[in-house]
């Protein structure tokens, strides 16, 4: 342990505002004048319609599964040797390339329906990692064509049924097609 200590004779004087800051003032408080508050009356004909999915517990896992599951791979990874001292060169001359256009339908989409992310599980005779995602989990199709990602960080998916866009615990599900009268048959909506 070490102690110092040091004996001035003289009196050292302390500065009255070191800062340099002023001092507080207090004001008095006081609330604004109350102003009425007005409901706005919307009639029920105007009120936005809710959608509704309703889900079974029966399209839910009954056994368990852990992502991290082994499978063996089907046949053995075999090798490729890749010269990369003098790679051979491919020229393509996209002049020559034949296209096709593509056909497509242009139309204003209604507002999506909402569904809540299920539970997900894995992809049949998969290793671990690949999750199984479609009607059970959300999206209204089953068959994904497309996926995509944007800016904001929400994944895009393009279906039979619509294009759905899944923003981390639920879809917003951009349906172009409809039902016919028999209810078993999709037809595009004109």
């Amino acid at each position: 342990m070490f102690f110092a200590s040091c004996k001035q004779s003289s009196e050292v004087p302390f500065p009255d505002n070191p800062s340099g800051l002023s001092t507080p003032v207090t004001k008095p408080f006081s609330f604004p004048e109350f102003a009425p508050f007005e409901w706005e009356k919307i009639e029920q004909e105007n009120l936005p319609k809710i959608s509704k999915i309703n889900f079974s517990l029966s399209n839910y896992p009954s056994q368990h599964f852990s992502i991290h599951d082994f499978k063996p791979l089907l046949a053995p990874i075999s090798k490729s040797p890749i010269n990369w001292k003098n790679p051979e060169e491919i020229q393509i001359n996209l002049d020559t390339i034949q296209t096709e256009t593509v056909p497509h339908i242009r139309y204003l989409l209604e507002e999506p329906t909402i569904t809540k992310l299920g539970s997900l599980t894995k992809w049949e005779n998969t290793t671990s990692g690949i999750l199984r995602i479609g009607q059970s989990e959300g999206l209204l199709g089953n068959s994904v064509y497309a996926i995509l990602d944007d800016l904001q960080g929400s994944i895009w998916f393009s279906t039979e049924k619509g294009i759905h866009r899944f923003t981390g615990d639920q879809f917003e599900n951009y349906n172009f097609t409809q039902r016919t009268l028999d209810g078993n048959q999709d037809q595009f909506q004109k």
